[in-house]
């Protein structure tokens, strides 16, 4: 199966990340006939500081207050077929980055490499690859900019990153390693293992790298059967991989799980509720970021694990109608290939 990546910039390169906005300020002219002030129509929001916390409050934006803007439509870059050179054919495309310089780091789980390209998208180099030794992958699924002109790219099935400076060569790698390094894996509900508890304690997986390098991290989920939501740890931590601060715990996403035997074990696939709440998380200039989508709330964490900022709306949870339930559907289907399709 290939797939292709398409790279679209709005200010920024935001790639493989949660993109927040806190709010927007504002000028404008109203229309003295009308009789209405500046800005009255535009999104508001109230600004707060309580106890060194920014706070930023913002009521429900009306229905005709949406900004005037939109992401083209036409791609400013395209990278990957399904034929051609080995190098574009994309297969697994876990994260994407920007480097300074404006080369784009494609990290493709197919071929568990570093896949590097011009601002045009002609193929320069192929980093990493698959292995345990230093700069390679068991499994490649973050790629992210590293103090400097360096990158950093994780392997959660080794429970580490590495980091790469701008010519691909590997430097060091860094463990991140949960409170227990033993991995356990038991399955629940199933004739094969009645009564059983499931849990596993394994490395920890990054979400980002803030400007500092503080890591940015959460636990590897843990198997079981059914419909489930684990509550999921988040953490600071050192360069040295060691927990700097912990975030506490927080809902992960509503996922059912179904268990089939595979050799001499079990395979166990979740799927993700396709509306179903979780938590998201992201990286924000020089904050951590965690959002439950209970509420529209998100927290901003400095590296030394401080509560910096907060961002709220007035928000209900909607339910989505059948329109929309089959409109995804259908998307979902169409994304697979005639050969990796469902029959």
């Amino acid at each position: 199966m290939s797939c292709t990546l398409y790279i679209s910039w709005l200010g920024r390169a935001a790639l493989g990340a949660t993109v927040v906005v806190a709010g927007v300020l504002v000028a404008g002219c109203g229309d003295e006939r009308s009789g209405e002030a500046p800005g009255a129509r535009l999104p508001q929001s109230g600004v707060r500081d309580s106890t060194g916390i920014m706070i930023a409050e913002n009521p429900r934006p009306g229905a005709d207050s949406r900004l005037g803007w939109a992401v083209g439509a036409e791609p400013l870059v395209s990278i990957g077929t399904a034929g051609g050179e080995s190098a574009f054919q994309l297969h697994r495309v876990a994260d994407a980055t920007r480097l300074a310089d404006g080369r784009i780091v494609v990290a493709n789980g197919g071929s568990l490499e570093l896949l590097v390209f011009d601002a045009e998208g002609r193929h320069l180099d192929s980093w990493g690859g698959e292995g345990e030794g230093p700069g390679e992958f068991q499994e490649l699924n973050r790629v992210r900019p590293w103090r400097g002109d360096s990158l950093i790219a994780a392997d959660p099935r080794q429970g580490r990153v590495s980091i790469f400076d701008s010519r691909g060569r590997h430097g060091r790698t860094i463990a991140l390693l949960a409170e227990s390094e033993g991995e356990v894996l038991i399955a629940t509900g199933t004739e094969e293992a009645p009564g059983s508890i499931a849990s596993a304690f394994g490395p920890d997986l990054l979400i980002g790298v803030l400007p500092d390098g503080t890591l940015f991290t959460r636990d590897d989920d843990f198997a079981t059967t059914g419909f489930s939501r684990q509550d999921h740890a988040y953490a600071l931590k050192s360069t040295d991989g060691e927990e700097a601060v912990s975030l506490g715990k927080h809902p992960g996403p509503q996922t059912y799980t179904e268990n089939f035997r595979a050799g001499g074990g079990f395979m166990f696939v979740p799927l993700r509720h396709p509306f179903g709440q979780t938590t998201h998380t992201g990286v924000w200039g020089d904050l951590a970021v965690l959002g439950p989508t209970e509420r529209y709330e998100l927290r901003g964490f400095r590296s030394d694990g401080s509560l910096a900022r907060m961002v709220r709306r007035d928000f209900e949870p909607g339910t989505p109608t059948r329109a929309e339930q089959e409109a995804y559907f259908r998307r979902l289907v169409a994304s697979y290939s005639e050969e990796g399709g469902p029959g």
